[in-house]
């Protein structure tokens, strides 16, 4: 059975509409998309990944083709 999509922070159901340029999709409305925003802006979120020392260096040396 699929679920329907519900709003990361107060948990209601969330109907996407596709031709609304104001949707706060995957949110139900502005303030609770404000709200993820500002949890994020704050370091309540974070990715917990191990890093990968072949795959930094990868990344520098990238950033450094593109710098020049």
């Amino acid at each position: 059975m699929i679920q329907p999509q519900t709003c990361p922070i107060c948990r209601k159901v969330v109907t996407a509409k596709a031709n609304d340029a104001q949707s706060a999709f995957p949110f139900c409305s502005k303030k609770c998309r404000d709200v993820d925003f500002f949890r994020w802006s704050e370091g309540r979120y974070a990715i917990i990944e191990e890093l990968d020392p072949h795959m930094v260096e990868l990344q520098r040396l990238e950033q450094e083709g593109e710098d020049e």
